[in-house]
């Protein structure tokens, strides 16, 4: 199996997404009638401990929480910990757990700890 460089990825990623935006109606959207949705993005949060809980937790959650007009997700776009353990994954997860809506995470190099 060879190394597959981020380059490499990039290069293979826009050829099959030009692919796609060739092929006839691949992009089409199944139904004209779709609606309105607001959603924010957040990343590199670097939760370390319980003075990073009480910022996501009194700042970050309840300004999202605040949105004029409501969200419908949120993206949490890499490095929510920042060494990855179980302790601080999973108190970040009880922390976003209270949104109350949907929220999708895309793991940074820093959630990852090959050492748990």
């Amino acid at each position: 199996m060879t190394h597959l460089s981020r380059r490499r990825l990039l290069k293979y990623s826009a050829s099959t997404l030009l692919a796609a935006n060739l092929w006839p109606g691949a992009l089409a959207a199944g139904t004209p009638d779709t609606k309105d949705f607001t959603f924010i993005i957040v990343n590199d949060l670097h939760y370390i401990d319980a003075d990073c809980g009480s910022f996501l937790e009194n700042t970050v959650v309840r300004m999202m929480k605040a949105t004029p007009g409501g969200i419908d997700f949120v993206l949490v776009l890499g490095d929510l910990s920042e060494h990855g353990t179980p302790v601080q994954e999973s108190t970040f997860r009880d922390i976003f757990n209270t949104l109350g809506v949907p929220y999708h995470v895309v793991p940074g190099n820093h959630d990852h700890n090959p050492t748990t």
